[in-house]
């Protein structure tokens, strides 16, 4: 299936792929295996992902689904998002700001602030 987004992480010895079969896959670069899938809560093509400059543990995928959702790798269940965050379109670009406090989303006509601290309040 055609991956249409990668991104290094903070570390850069990993890297976040996402796809059209509806799955991001965790990559060991040294290593070039893949490490985890996270297929699970996709489900629609993935087009948009980010790490955190704050932590090489936290990312965002952002789906067809409409769904910008936040991963901790380090939690037991990988699979399962901390986050799941309703923004209303398709999702096609992710971001999660420095700080680690705020992500934003963006697609369709919107671009939404979510507030993480806050338990994924929209600002």
């Amino acid at each position: 299936s055609a991956v249409r987004t990668t991104q290094f992480a903070v570390d850069g010895l990993r890297v976040m792929s996402g796809s059209d079969d509806h799955t991001v896959r965790v990559w060991d670069v040294p290593t070039e295996q893949c490490l985890r899938v996270l297929a699970q809560p996709h489900s629609d093509v993935v087009r948009a992902q980010a790490h955190s400059p704050a932590s090489a543990h936290l990312w965002a995928t952002g789906c067809y689904d409409h769904c910008l959702r936040i991963f901790d790798l380090r939690q037991a269940n990988k699979a399962k998002p901390v986050f799941a965050l309703d923004h209303g379109f398709p999702v096609e670009s992710a971001l999660l700001l420095p700080g680690g406090a705020l992500a934003i989303s963006a697609g369709g006509n919107e671009v939404r602030v979510w507030d993480l601290l806050a338990g994924g309040k929209l600002i």
